[in-house]
C-alpha cells in the first residue's frame, strides 16, 4: 500500500491546463460475454499557475464497429437459463445504459433449462422456444453451473460439496488436473487449465462458477508482474478467469495480460493441501449454506468496517477516513443491516500519535467517527464475539490497513499492532461463520501460507470466504 504522494511541482507551476483532456476511454473489454466500455469524463479544468478553475461543457459520442467486437468473443454453444438471466442482471447493475443489455448479442446459440431448449438464437428469428415444444436431441448432457478443479487424490473429499451444490439446483461437476493435463494442449499445466476453461465457456457459456480446489502444488499459479512494482511478481487467479485476452511472457516465468479485459467466469479458490483441509472447508460451506447450526441467525445482518490511518507525513497521520465508509454504507448497504465501525481515533479525542492533519474526525448526525477504537484486542474481540457492541457477532467484515501475506494491521501506523496467522487459527466465532474482505496488501497471496488460508481452514472459527489482494492493495 503506497504512502501519500506530495504535490508535483511540475504540474502546480505550469500554465498548461490540467488534465488537458475532456474525455478518455479507460477500459474496453468483455464481462460475462458483454462488451463494456468505460469512459472517464473531466468536466473541470485547472490552470495551476494562474489558479484558475473552469467548468467545461461538452458533448461526446462513441463510434464502434460490430465486426471488430466479434473478433475477440467466443461463440457459446449453450448456456443455462439461470446464468443467462444472472449475467444480464449483473451487467445491468454495472452500466449506465441498462436498456441496451436486453438486445446485446452475447454469442450464445441456445439457452437451456436442464435438457430443454428455452431460447434458440441459432435460428434467424431468434424467437423464444416453448419449454416443451422443441426436441432436446441437440443437448447430449445437462449444462453445468459449477466446476470444481482439483487433483485425483482430493476428488473424493470434494464430492460432498459437489453433491450438495447439485442437490440445491446448481449442477456441479468435478474435473481433475490429471484429466486436464492429458486431454488439453498447453505449454504447462497452467495453460492447459486455462484452455480447458476456454473450452468450457465455449460449450456452456460465460458466467460459470469455478472453484480451484488446491494450493499451488495442486493448482499451479500463474505469476504476473506487480501492479505498482514491475520488479515483483505475484500469483493471480485472474489468469484463469479472464479468457478474452492474450497473456504474454513478461520476463522469465512472469506473465502480463490486458488489465482492461474482464471476467469470463466467476472464479474462486481454496488453497487446500490435503483431504483433512478439504473436509474442514466443505463442512463449513455446507453448514453455512444450509444455515444449519450457525447459532443466532440475526448475526447475518451485522457488518463491521475497520479503518486505520494509512499515511504519515511530518508526524501527522492520515488516511481513508471512516466517514467515507459511512457514506458508502448509507448509499449502498440495504436497510435492515446493522453497520458498526472500528477505527483509529474513534472518539476524536487524540492520543497516541494523532496529528492535526490526521484527525479525520467528522461528526455525523452527532455520532463519533467510530463505534470503538481500532487495536489488536478490540478487533479480535469483534471477530470472536462482537465485543459487546450490542448486536452480537458479525457476518461481513471489511478491513482496511497495511497488511502482508502473514499479517493484517489493526492500527499499524498509529499503534504498531496487527494480527498474524496464529490469530486466524485461534478464532472461536464458529459456527457463526463470516466473510472477510481486506483492502490491504497481500493477505490472500496464496504463494505463501497466507492469512486468507488460515481464516478458511480454522474448523472452529474464521469464515467461509476471504476476499483479498495477492498484490498491493489500495493505491493512494
Amino acid at each position: 500500500m503506497s504512502d501519500f504522494k506530495l504535490p508535483d511541482p511540475a504540474i502546480y507551476n505550469s500554465s498548461v491546463p490540467y488534465p488537458g483532456k475532456q474525455a478518455e476511454i479507460i477500459s474496453d473489454g468483455l464481462y460475462l460475454g458483454y462488451r463494456i466500455v468505460t469512459v472517464r469524463l473531466y468536466p473541470v479544468e485547472y490552470v495551476p499557475r494562474a489558479k484558475e478553475l473552469y467548468l467545461c461543457s461538452f458533448d461526446f459520442s462513441i463510434d464502434y464497429s460490430i465486426t471488430q467486437a466479434k473478433n475477440n468473443e467466443f461463440t457459446m454453444q449453450s448456456q443455462s437459463l439461470y446464468r443467462y438471466e444472472m449475467n444480464k442482471k449483473n451487467v445491468k447493475f454495472l452500466v449506465e445504459n441498462p436498456e441496451a443489455v436486453d438486445n446485446y448479442d452475447t454469442k450464445v446459440q441456445r439457452v437451456v433449462q436442464g435438457k430443454t431448449v428455452v431460447y434458440d438464437f441459432s435460428a434467424s428469428s431468434n424467437e423464444k422456444v416453448g419449454l416443451r415444444s422443441q426436441s432436446v436431441s441437440v443437448m447430449d448432457e445437462q449444462t453445468p453451473e459449477y466446476i470444481i478443479i482439483t487433483c485425483d487424490s482430493l476428488k473424493p473429499a470434494f464430492q460432498p460439496l459437489a453433491d450438495w451444490k447439485t442437490k440445491k439446483g446448481i449442477f456441479t461437476v468435478i474435473v481433475t488436473t490429471e484429466e486436464i493435463n492429458a486431454g488439453y494442449s498447453g505449454s504447462d499445466l497452467q495453460e492447459k487449465i486455462r484452455n480447458y476453461l476456454g473450452y468450457a465457456a465455449t460449450k456452456w457459456g460465460n458466467g460459470l462458477y469455478v472453484l480451484l480446489g488446491g494450493d499451488i502444488n495442486i493448482i499451479p499459479a500463474r505469476f504476473i508482474k506487480g501492479i505498482s512494482n514491475s520488479a515483483l511478481s505475484f500469483p493471480s487467479d485472474k489468469y484463469y478467469s479472464v479468457l478474452a485476452c492474450s497473456w504474454l511472457v513478461y520476463q522469465g516465468n512472469v506473465f502480463e495480460g490486458n488489465p482492461f479485459s474482464f471476467l469470463s467466469n466467476i472464479l474462486g479458490m481454496v488453497p487446500v493441501s490435503n483431504t483433512h483441509e478439504v473436509t474442514t472447508y466443505t463442512n463449513k460451506i455446507i453448514a453455512y449454506e444450509k444455515a444449519n447450526g450457525l447459532g443466532d441467525l440475526n448475526y447475518l445482518k451485522n457488518n463491521l468496517y475497520a479503518d486505520a490511518y494509512l499515511n504519515e507525513s511530518g508526524g501527522n497521520l492520515s488516511g481513508f477516513a471512516v466517514k467515507y465508509i459511512r457514506d458508502y454504507t448509507t448509499s449502498y448497504v440495504p436497510l435492515g443491516i446493522n453497520n458498526k465501525f472500528i477505527c483509529d481515533n474513534a472518539r476524536c479525542g487524540g492520543g497516541m500519535r494523532y496529528g492535526s492533519s490526521g484527525s479525520n474526525c467528522d461528526t455525523i448526525n452527532g455520532q463519533y467517527n467510530g463505534d470503538i477504537e481500532l487495536n489488536r484486542a478490540n478487533f479480535l474481540s469483534c471477530l470472536n464475539t462482537g465485543v459487546g457492541l450490542g448486536i452480537g457477532k458479525f457476518h461481513f467484515i471489511y478491513h482496511l490497513d497495511h497488511s502482508g501475506a502473514s499479517g493484517m494491521g489493526t492500527s499499524n501506523k498509529d499503534k504498531g499492532q496487527g494480527l498474524n496467522v496464529l490469530d486466524m487459527d485461534s478464532l472461536t466465532n464458529g459456527p457463526s461463520y463470516q466473510i472477510l474482505m481486506s483492502g490491504g496488501c497481500n493477505p490472500a497471496n496464496f504463494a505463501y501460507d497466507c492469512m486468507g488460508k488460515h481464516y478458511l481452514m480454522n474448523p472452529t472459527g474464521g469464515g467461509v470466504a476471504f476476499i483479498g489482494n495477492t498484490d498491493d492493495g489500495l493505491q493512494k
